[in-house]
């Protein structure tokens, strides 16, 4: 069992589908074993007043004739034009998990592939697709993702995003995410919109995420291996985006601690024209190792508002830390957290601002 203990210090100054990795495979937080233990949501269904899977509407009962009849069809549905999407595959597999409300359950940046195959039309079968990821249709994203589709007309199209102008399926960010599909008839009439959740939750012991809100900007993450601020920028024991993105999927560029132990850095997606994130993650850290999260602002455009970044510490899958701080100028560097790994996990939030890095940046 982890648990994490805080001190606050203020100063001034393209891949195929890969094989499934379990989510939960290091999910180990007392909050999560309690959920488990005490909390048994009833399963989602009709009538439960939320839209879920299949569904194209449900106002929370079971009568019929009222525009929403008892298999949650809304009344324009009813002929039997009806979109069904569903989560078809995560990393190539269709055995994959759920969370407690039993919707899909996935790691970003594993491929995930849905599916319109399930839907129906009356008298033929459905000649048209169309995907979307916008709210007016009732999709959504979690603040900050940047995810598409590789093809939105497809019956089977996968999300995809961008890692330095490379497209890779998956998703970017962790959270709950809402697509919408509707399908089209012979007769070119089309269904109401129906939707499809799933949520995506880190699968690596330390996960950090960053993201800010003003994409005119390009602010870097970095984990420092050690206590050591002075050694940012160094080759061996910083990961950030010069010597961290891996080139392969699930093989890291540095190697720290243990050969085979778990315990290299991986800097999965560096975000240079948009609004982020930008994640660094370790599967196993070292014990009683310390590690720095501090941020470099890159690029930083005067004719724009200054960005607020926002930086998620996750520790075997629970956000532990979420703490935001606006970048004022070019070069200014935030050493944000200090963190020593081990069975107990001790934070300092430190909160350094400097209006430059140590050692006058790469």
């Amino acid at each position: 069992m982890r648990f994490a203990a805080l001190t606050i210090i203020m100063l001034s100054a393209c891949y195929d589908d890969q094989v499934l990795i379990n989510p939960y495979e290091r999910t180990t937080a007392s909050g999560e074993v309690s959920r488990r233990q005490n909390a048994k949501p009833p399963a989602p269904g009709c009538g439960d007043g939320q839209l879920d899977q299949g569904e194209s509407c449900d106002d929370g009962n079971s009568v019929d004739n009222d525009g929403c009849n008892n298999a949650c069809e809304s009344a324009s549905a009813l002929p039997g034009l009806i979109a069904r999407p569903v989560v078809d595959a995560v990393a190539g597999s269709r055995r994959f998990a759920h969370n407690e409300q039993g919707i899909a359950l996935l790691a970003p940046f594993q491929p995930v592939r849905l599916s319109g195959r399930g839907s129906s039309a009356p008298n033929g079968e459905v000649t048209g697709f169309e995907w979307s990821l916008d709210s007016s249709q009732g999709a959504s994203l979690p603040a900050g993702s940047q995810v598409f589709f590789d093809d939105d007309t497809k019956d089977r199209p996968r999300l995809m995003y961008t890692v330095r102008g490379d497209e890779r399926p998956g998703v970017d960010l962790t959270g709950v995410y809402t697509v919408a599909l509707r399908v089209q008839s012979q007769s070119e009439r089309w269904s109401p919109w129906a939707l499809v959740r799933f949520e995506a939750k880190p699968n690596r012991a330390l996960w950090v995420e960053l993201s800010w809100d003003v994409d005119a900007h390009d602010v870097d993450l970095h984990l420092i291996r050690g206590a050591d601020s002075g050694r940012a920028f160094s080759d061996s024991v910083d990961c950030y985006f010069a010597n961290c993105v891996p080139e392969q999927a699930g093989v890291s560029e540095l190697h720290w601690g243990a050969s085979g132990g778990g315990d290299d850095p991986f800097l999965d997606v560096d975000d240079v024209d948009g609004l982020g994130p930008e994640v660094v993650s370790i599967p196993g850290p070292e014990p009683g190792m310390t590690y720095i999260v501090a941020l470099h602002m890159y690029r930083f455009d005067s004719r724009d508002q200054a960005p607020t970044a926002t930086l998620k510490i996750f520790v075997d899958g629970e956000v532990v830390h979420q703490l935001s701080k606006t970048m004022l100028g070019a070069e200014d560097w935030w050493e944000a957290v200090h963190l020593r790994w081990g069975d107990e996990v001790a934070f300092e939030l430190v909160d350094v601002y400097a209006d430059e890095p140590p050692n006058g940046g790469p």
